[in-house]
């Protein structure tokens, strides 16, 4: 198998403190997670990412598969916490034989105390 693929990566870190998750504004990128009150929504392009496999992992309780809602969010289960690393891919077969498949990677970084 062939592919090409690019990864959209962020960092959400807190500098001086964090009281909550704050609502966020897209970067643009053609696949990427953010922020929405308490939920994480999955944008492609812009637009929300509805029936999407979402992986989150933490060094405690391994690796988890949420799927996104129709509006493309994703919520964290109640017992996630410390260090959270979310991902999702979306895979495109090759439009003509022997083509390759493209990849857009979504990984986001977080702590998931903060809520």
């Amino acid at each position: 198998m062939r592919e090409t693929y690019t990864k959209h990566l962020k960092l959400m870190a807190c500098i001086a403190g964090c009281d909550g998750l704050a609502p966020a504004r897209p970067s643009g990128s053609a696949l990427e997670f953010v922020a929405s009150d308490e939920s994480w929504q999955l944008l492609e392009n812009g637009r929300p990412r509805a029936d999407q496999a979402v992986f989150v992992t933490t060094p405690t309780q391994g690796r988890r598969r949420l799927t996104t809602d129709q509006q493309g969010r994703v919520l964290l289960p109640p017992d996630t916490v410390g260090p959270v690393f979310l991902s999702a891919v979306i895979l495109t077969p090759p439009t003509e034989p022997g083509g390759r498949f493209v990849s857009e990677w979504a990984a986001l970084t977080l702590d998931g105390s903060v809520r």
